[in-house]
């Protein structure tokens, strides 16, 4: 075998020895830390009582996502609201978001946000 071919031979199967012996070919990347909210699950009648009492939160909407999860909006009278996540087979419901200044807009009447 000549030496170029040796050569041609090594540069072919680097990537495959460095991956068997584990080596790493690019530096590592400090993973990108991104804030979400924390989910917060409980049976479905405790998280209508805890919006209940903490927010004075009533349900509002409601609809069904896909095949097994309930969607609620729980709405206040100062207008505060809650979105929840409701699984149709184990009554288990998160809360997904919430805030403030909750309003009903009248597309019909084109009314602003």
């Amino acid at each position: 075998m000549t030496p170029a071919k040796i050569l041609i031979l090594i540069i072919l199967s680097a990537p495959l020895l460095m991956f068997l012996l584990g080596c790493q070919t690019t530096p590592p990347v400090n993973p990108t830390i991104v804030a979400q909210p924390v989910l917060r699950c409980a049976s479905a009648s405790d998280v209508i009582r805890f919006l209940k009492i903490t927010h004075d939160e009533d349900p509002k909407y409601t609809g069904i996502f896909g095949s097994g999860i309930i969607i609620t909006v729980f709405v206040s009278k100062a207008k505060t609201f809650t979105v929840v996540h409701t699984g149709i087979e184990n009554q288990i419901s998160c809360l997904v978001s919430s805030g403030r200044n909750f309003k009903e807009i009248d597309w019909k009447g084109k009314e602003s946000v």
